[in-house]
């Protein structure tokens, strides 16, 4: 059987295709390029891959004066690195653990200290408690938190009576909207 040029064309251009799809970036390093000497664990990776949510109990920010996990986003565009896991005025980390992050990169769901269900939004610079009951009070027996795409939904696992004030004793998931503060079992 004799290659015709489309076919040649065709080969290469897969070629070129596969050769683009493999970019492979470390993003554990600082903004020099140097290794960080202690462990960092991923946790998620915003929709398009430019931001990647990290885990560890280094002290990468000054702010970070704690040995408990904390939680940062990297921007692999720009090689910043965010402190996620910090309260409201910017001036201690908290500690955290179970991140996601919305597709944008702009928000970040985690468990926080005290077992809370927390988020950091970055375009406002906003920590906030959102793994609440339907009567607006914090629940601290979570696990597994995940954010929507849109970051608008966060849901979360507990097995805290979140609504109607009752539990079984056993894990059930239930989801918040961000906009609404409507809580719902899923």
């Amino acid at each position: 059987m004799r290659t015709t040029r489309t076919q040649v064309t065709l080969v290469v251009l897969l070629a070129l295709f596969a050769a683009s799809c493999v970019h492979l970036d470390r993003v554990t390093v600082d903004a020099t390029g140097a290794q960080f000497s202690f462990d960092i664990e991923f946790e998620d990776v915003s929709y398009d891959g430019r931001f990647v949510v990290l885990k560890t109990q280094g002290a990468i920010d000054p702010l970070d004066t704690n040995t408990i996990n904390d939680i940062y986003r990297k921007d692999t565009l720009t090689g910043d690195l965010e402190l996620m896991s910090i309260d409201n005025a910017a001036t201690e980390a908290t500690g955290g653990f179970d991140a996601a992050i919305s597709d944008d990169g702009d928000r970040v769901v985690f468990i926080g200290d005290s077992g809370r269900v927390v988020l950091r939004t970055v375009s406002t610079g906003t920590t906030t408690v959102v793994g609440l009951d339907d009567l607006g009070n914090e629940v601290t027996t979570n696990f597994s938190p995940d954010i929507s795409g849109d970051g608008n939904i966060v849901a979360w696992s507990t097995t805290s009576a979140v609504v109607g004030g009752t539990s079984n004793g056993f894990g059930q998931v239930y989801r918040r909207n961000l906009t609404t503060g409507v809580v719902l079992l899923a």
